[in-house]
């Protein structure tokens, strides 16, 4: 079963394929995702992104046009870089494997340096993971 959020910027004929407004990154990374409906953040696996929108998948099912929060570590050069993104959700799938798909557009984005491990203490560290 498919939700979906009707797009009124996508005009398509029957049987055409949907477009969408650019190209994303395939990145396959975990990361969370928060609803602003609930208190906790939960596991989300990002299939792909662009500063526009995120497409991934979650145990959690969200109701769609929900705010959500995502984030996730993005390669830069030989570091990465915390991505955080905010929208809502448009569309909502079912998957063979029990998890559920999420598509969100997304209305801010920000990359945030991270520092590397070795300049962390051992108790940022363990905050920094219990956030993630």
């Amino acid at each position: 079963m498919i939700e979906r959020v009707p797009d009124p910027t996508l005009i398509r004929r029957p049987g055409q394929k949907e477009t969408r407004s650019g190209g994303r990154i395939a990145l396959n990374r975990g990361g969370t995702v928060a609803y602003y409906s609930q208190l906790n953040s939960h596991v989300a696996f990002v299939r792909d992104f662009n500063f526009k929108g995120v497409f991934f998948y979650s145990k959690v099912r969200p109701e769609l046009n929900a705010e959500i929060e995502i984030a996730f570590m993005v390669p830069d050069s030989a570091d990465y870089k915390r991505f955080v993104g905010r929208g809502m959700v448009v569309r909502v799938e079912d998957t063979r494997s029990g998890l559920i798909g999420v598509a969100a557009r997304l209305s801010r984005c920000e990359i945030i340096p991270e520092k590397p491990a070795s300049a962390q203490s051992i108790p940022q560290i363990w905050t920094n993971a219990a956030v993630r």
